[in-house]
């Protein structure tokens, strides 16, 4: 069974707002399984939309797992999200003090996301020793770490070939809204990969 655009689309709010889940239930196709068939999957950079532990999950039963690339794909259109990038590590932020913070991190697999109230893609930055978090302007990024080169990894189209035609379309749309995105005045180097990589 296949899902529908919309039924997914439902499965990511869903997934992000904390509803009650059934034991046994793949939410994909909304049928019953054997509680040991079901696996837990966390959409490709959920903690950059909400970060409590649980935001993400999504139950699915293991003969469905091909339609999990189309729940991250929805999810990253939805919110304008790239999950992987070269960012992660140190990073060099401006606090609120005004004063450089050179032992800013930025963990792994933390996605860039597109902020409606800054007008700016963001990404979430962990400072003081992991005990808080902020959220910092990708060209505020740029201008404390201007020797860094932004390089984003994003599936192909091929990665979606045998899909339906509207993953398709959502690939489309998603691939407008990142395209020549900005590393302060350069053009960030955009690598395109064909299956799953961590």
């Amino acid at each position: 069974m296949c899902a529908t655009m919309d039924h997914l689309l439902g499965v990511v709010e869903n997934s992000l707002t904390f509803t009650s889940k059934k034991i046994g239930k793949c939410e994909l196709t909304q049928t019953s399984r054997d509680p040991k068939d079901i696996k837990l999957h966390k959409l490709q950079g959920a903690s950059s939309i909400n970060d409590h532990f649980c935001a993400g999950d999504v139950f699915y039963y293991e003969g469905n797992k091909y339609m999990l690339k189309w729940l991250n794909l929805l999810f990253w259109n939805m919110y304008s999200v790239i999950t992987k990038h070269n960012l992660e590590g140190p990073i060099t932020i401006k606090r609120s003090s005004g004063l450089l913070d050179t032992t800013a991190i930025i963990k792994k697999n933390q996605g860039i996301r597109w902020s409606k109230s800054l007008n700016s893609y963001v990404i979430k930055v962990y400072i003081d020793n992991f005990t808080q978090d902020k959220i910092i302007k990708i060209e505020d990024i740029y201008t404390h770490n201007s020797h860094k080169e932004l390089c984003i990894h994003i599936p192909s189209k091929d990665f979606y070939k045998d899909s339906p035609e509207w993953v398709l379309d959502v690939y489309n749309k998603w691939i407008v809204s990142i395209d020549n995105f900005r590393f302060g005045p350069n053009i960030a180097k955009t690598v395109f990969y064909d299956s799953d990589i961590e």
